[in-house]
């Protein structure tokens, strides 16, 4: 069954993916320590290049800016696959900003 989704419903899920995104690639260790990895490992080394990105990697809003980049694109060319993708990364996010709405 194929979902068809309007331009501001892929706005508004390109928004939740984005969130979930960051907040997973900045503070979280992710699947078989990906983003850890990849956080650690941008922090030692000795260029410029690689202290940005090891910056980016420590900043949610600094991350959100070119994940969001990166997002226009599944706003501006929508694909089955690719909105499919959306909803999942979405889904993510929606569940991601409630539960950080439990904390006690």
């Amino acid at each position: 069954m194929a979902i068809s989704l309007s331009d501001e419903l892929r706005i508004v899920l390109t928004i939740l993916a984005v969130y979930r995104l960051s907040r997973m690639a900045t503070t979280e260790d992710g699947p078989f320590d990906v983003f850890l990895r990849a956080r650690e490992g941008a922090a030692v080394r000795d260029n410029r290049i690689w202290q940005a990105v090891a910056r980016l990697f420590n900043c949610p809003f600094c991350m959100g800016v070119w994940l969001a980049a990166a997002g226009s694109v599944a706003v501006l060319t929508p694909t089955p696959i690719g909105d499919a993708i959306l909803i999942w990364l979405a889904l993510a996010g929606a569940q991601s900003f409630l539960q950080s709405l439990d904390r006690n």
